[in-house]
């Protein structure tokens, strides 16, 4: 970077629910500072800007030699925790930043895995079938944002006319939390009652809770709290908040939330329901692109580059990343990202592909203390995003945008991309016989893949499941489940794999064959197809300055 030098806007708050769009241009060019009302008054050294180092979207391991582990060792380490994990003694994270380990197997170590692993067998009465499952889910989950006073924030059903009816059901369950939290210091972050779990993220003076009946563990609902609680500072920043509460305790923060931001809290909360898998496994879905396609994207990015573009992004419709632009020393966690993706295609509905957007956003986990700027544009519903600390460098920033797209389109970038999207990643890509459906994650990456033909939401509690069983204080962790069907066909059965090393992630379902040894086959095939294929299936240097 050519200054280390950022400023951001510590003082600077949008208009409740405010995502503003930019004007069209005027004949005569206006300083931004016409356009908004606050300016930044305190530069801050971008080395002050990260209060812990993130690797999200970091391509800093690219290149580097895996290490190789005795294989002895890597079998005593099986045999210690290759047992069934309870996940009723999950201990509760929060997930902050990914640990990206180097790290290989032995390639002939999946032929041992199905002597190891323990079958845990449970009744379903469900099968593939999307309605069905969506009906099992209305009301197996909520969630509340209220203030340390116990003043009602956001609920999952909100709307513009800040309506209380959830908060007044579970009045009472709200009421005694907050006070456990304010008269005796309580710690406590989770408790269950029959089927229900209440979970509880305390971050003072705002208080989120959690309640599901589907299953998930305390971590697992402590990670989508921090989500929504991110969100939140997305849109005001921690100063902000602070601020609103330091003298008056019972101040209702929803005068700062608006339309845009309670649209926004939905559709994280949708996206939680519905279960998007990239937010369960702290990664970013990537489309499979070829390599050449790729690297000449990230050329373009690169070579386009204007001095105050901090970052650039191209993501795909659902946040699949095409390509990053970033700093060599500084990266965005996978959690601001993501709460990203999903705010530029939120406000993408309400405006014209030829609109270009403009939107101040604290990105809590790189600095929850101010703004950065992302500016926006569409093309075939691909977004390009370039974020700048420089409130007044939007001009600067679309005829950036404008020479990287002419690029795009004069070496065909986007007729590729649209190609690679429309056929997307199927199972029968893959050499692994009667998999129905499955996730792989690469750690080094931080991105996943999974195949794009199936509804997975359909597939919720099975990887909700997989994904509590693994124990995540060992370095290799598998879990093999079976479920036998009560359902539409008494005699099928479902049966699940989840494998876990410090390298990658592989869940995988198939409703045809319930044996460990072929399923452990197929997970083998899956993380070499993966490995082979990665600089296809993934970002894996991205442009970088």
């Amino acid at each position: 970077m050519e200054d280390d030098r950022i400023s951001i806007d510590s003082d600077y708050i949008p208009e409740p629910g405010y995502r503003p769009q930019m004007p069209k241009r005027p004949q005569k060019k206006p300083s931004l500072s016409q356009l908004m009302v606050t300016r930044s008054k305190s530069p801050l050294k971008l080395a002050e800007l990260q209060a812990q180092p993130t690797t999200g979207v970091s391509m800093e391991n690219v290149g580097q030699e895996e290490n190789e582990l005795d294989t002895d060792r890597i079998y005593n380490t099986l045999n210690h925790y290759g047992s069934y994990h309870d996940s009723s003694n999950d201990q509760s994270t929060i997930r902050t930043t990914p640990t990206l380990t180097v790290y290989s197997e032995d390639d002939d170590l999946a032929n041992t895995l199905g002597e190891i692993i323990s079958q845990r067998s449970t009744d379903l009465k469900d099968n593939f079938d999307h309605e069905e499952q969506q009906e099992k889910l209305k009301g197996a989950k909520q969630f509340f944002i209220l203030s340390a006073a116990g003043k009602p924030i956001y609920s999952m059903s909100s709307d513009a006319d800040h309506n209380d009816d959830d908060f007044v059901n579970y009045n009472g369950i709200i009421q005694t939390i907050v006070s456990s939290f304010l008269v005796s210091g309580s710690s406590l972050k989770s408790f269950v009652t029959e089927s229900t779990r209440f979970t509880f993220l305390n971050q003072s003076p705002i208080i989120l809770l959690a309640i599901s009946k589907i299953g998930e563990s305390e971590s697992e609902l402590m990670n989508q709290l921090d989500l929504l609680y991110s969100f939140l500072l997305s849109a005001l920043s921690k100063p902000h908040i602070m601020r609103s509460f330091e003298n008056k305790e019972g101040f209702d923060l929803r005068k700062h939330l608006g339309r845009a931001d309670l649209s926004g809290l939905n559709l994280l909360t949708k996206e939680i329901i519905d279960f998007n898998p990239g937010l369960l496994v702290g990664a970013l879905q990537s489309i499979k692109l070829k390599k050449s396609i790729r690297d000449k994207s990230r050329s373009i990015m690169l070579n386009k580059r204007s001095k105050n573009v901090l970052y650039g992004m191209l993501v795909a419709p659902g946040g699949k990343l095409i390509n990053v632009l970033r700093p060599k020393s500084h990266t965005l966690h996978t959690t601001d990202l993501q709460i990203l993706f999903s705010i530029v295609f939120n406000q993408a509905k309400n405006h014209s592909e030829d609109e270009e957007l403009w939107l101040p956003i604290c990105f809590s986990k790189f600095n929850p203390n101010g703004f950065l700027y992302a500016f926006v544009k569409f093309v075939d519903q691909v977004a390009l995003i370039l974020i700048s600390a420089d409130r007044n460098c939007f001009f600067e920033l679309s005829e950036t945008s404008k020479k990287i797209i002419e690029d795009f389109k004069k070496h065909q970038i986007m007729k590729q991309i649209n190609e690679s999207l429309h056929h997307g990643l199927s199972t029968i890509d893959i050499p692994a016989p009667l998999i129905y459906h499955f996730i792989y994650k690469s750690k080094k990456h931080l991105q996943y893949v999974m195949p794009t033909s199936t509804n997975v939401t359909t597939l919720q509690r099975y990887y909700l499941r997989l994904y509590s069983s693994i124990d995540r204080d060992a370095k290799i962790s598998v879990s093999f489940i079976k479920w036998d069907n009560e359902g539409k066909d008494s005699n099928s059965s479902i049966a699940g794999l989840g494998w876990v090393s410090p390298n990658y992630e592989v869940y995988l379902i198939t409703g045809s064959i319930t044996k460990r040894e072929v399923l452990v086959n197929s997970a083998k095939s899956i993380v070499n197809w993966c490995k082979r294929y990665q600089e296809r299936l993934f970002v894996c240097e991205g442009a970088v300055f």
